[in-house]
């Protein structure tokens, strides 16, 4: 089990970015977490911006020491989805994972990951996961899909600080199950948004219609397409909402 070491910023670029400053310092070993009020460089997957006003959201980025290969890499991405699913059931709150680093109540964004690796000799060594979870923002900007806070779901506002210790309780029981050899790809299946339903997506400039049928080992989202079956990788297709 995990020995939390927590650091908490008032402001900072980006949490993500502040582990992997202290590489080289005894501090960076696993259970080392820091959470800010405020980043001025949060962003999301493939450097999308990551909004969020001061002191109203979860900014938290968790190093873990996976010991992994590369080729088992999504499994992170896996167990933090989960973790986050099991935070929210714990508020009586039904979501699901858009593929791959999105979770959605209903049609709303409510969280969002950012996971880094660092491979030495085919193993990830590190990971850092970055994880925005919205909780008493009221106003967003407009985005595909549009974003939602868990305060407006529950319709009360709630203590970020007791969200991060229930999160970090549920990372710790999942990668008691990873390290135990339970596989997530049942229940990471169950709970992927529009799973077995057929929905709307963009591939450059075409558009079409899928089912999505599950998500490979990999990490690459399987589409039905007519009668044929075809992998995407991240960012190569978009959701039409």
């Amino acid at each position: 089990m995990i020995n939390y070491k927590l650091i908490h910023l008032s402001e900072i670029d980006s949490t993500n970015e502040f582990i992997l400053s202290l590489k080289n310092s005894n501090f960076f070993k696993e259970g080392l977490v820091v959470s800010a009020d405020f980043q001025q460089k949060g962003r999301g997957y493939l450097s999308n911006n990551w909004e969020s006003e001061v002191k109203k959201n979860l900014l938290i980025s968790i190093l873990l020491e996976p010991k992994l290969q590369l080729f088992r890499q999504f499994k992170i991405n896996q167990l933090i989805s989960m973790s986050i699913l099991d935070l929210l059931k714990s508020y009586s709150i039904e979501a699901k994972i858009k593929w791959p680093n999105d979770i959605l109540v209903k049609k709303s964004k409510v969280a969002g990951i950012l996971i880094q690796n660092i491979v030495v000799s085919n193993s990830i060594t590190y990971s850092i996961a970055g994880i925005g979870i919205n909780i008493n923002q009221n106003n967003f900007q407009s985005y595909s899909p549009k974003a939602a806070s868990l305060s407006s779901i529950v319709g009360k506002k709630l203590n970020i600080n007791k969200v991060k210790d229930d999160l970090l309780y549920f990372v710790q029981n999942r990668i008691k199950d990873l390290r135990r050899g339970v596989s997530f790809d049942n229940q990471y299946k169950k709970n992927l948004y529009m799973i077995n339903q057929k929905c709307c997506f963009k591939e450059g400039d075409t558009e079409f219609d899928g089912v999505i049928v599950g998500v490979s080992s990999g990490g690459e989202l399987c589409v039905k397409i007519q009668n044929d079956f075809k992998y995407f990788k991240y960012k190569q297709i978009k959701y039409l909402f």
